[in-house]
């Protein structure tokens, strides 16, 4: 009876052992940023101040008394790399949720990833094809592309220019970008005389 005892106790304190364990087991969030290459003046302050917000929230007893890991991984602002590193992070990190990425582009190459595996992501970009049509996975904070050309163009208006010339970069936001550029210039009486379009260095 003693022995059955023990045994029951000692199964009693395992299971609260572990309880305690799984409690206190951190919330895995990944973070897609181009730390290095072309867009990291972007990226490594997006990943400086995601590490920051750790820190904080940690400080403060994290979420629901669990800490947050925020796990970086640099894009290089490369798609074909953005599409390895969020695959990782879902199927061997097993993140709940992805900030990033940094650019347009990466930040659309991840799309069918994360809805594939219904994992929340909010896009540092500003690229308005990536909430439009609206995804039920995939989110962002920037004003969009669209909201850049119509400032440019009520700038345009105010002085008094009805042509423009377009010079937009090939990446994912200077195309989308020259996308809106184009759609809204008939909006603000504007001609465009010219379209030139340079590619990454």
């Amino acid at each position: 009876m003693k022995k059955i005892a023990t045994v029951i106790a000692i199964a009693a304190g395992c299971l609260v052992y572990a309880a305690q364990a799984q409690a206190a087991a951190p919330i895995k969030i990944g973070a897609l940023f181009a730390v290095t290459g072309p867009a990291a003046y972007l990226g490594e302050p997006e990943k400086n101040t995601a590490l920051m917000v750790q820190e904080q929230v940690n400080a403060g007893g994290g979420i629901n008394g669990r800490p947050i890991e925020i796990i970086v991984e640099d894009t290089e602002g490369d798609e074909a790399k953005t599409v390895m590193k969020v695959t990782k992070l879902i199927t061997q990190d097993e993140v709940v949720a992805i900030i990033g990425p940094t650019r347009s582009g990466t930040t659309m190459a991840a799309i069918p990833i994360v809805e594939k595996y219904e994992i929340p992501m909010i896009s540092c970009a500003a690229a308005e094809d990536i909430v439009k049509p609206v995804k039920k996975w995939v989110f962002k904070t920037p004003q969009s592309d669209a909201d850049a050309a119509r400032v440019i163009y009520e700038k345009i208006k105010a002085m008094g220019l009805t042509k423009v010339a377009l010079t937009t970069g090939t990446t994912g936001f200077g195309a989308a970008g020259r996308e809106q550029l184009k759609k809204l210039a008939p909006e603000y009486g504007v001609t465009i005389v010219a379209d030139e379009t340079y590619g990454p260095k």
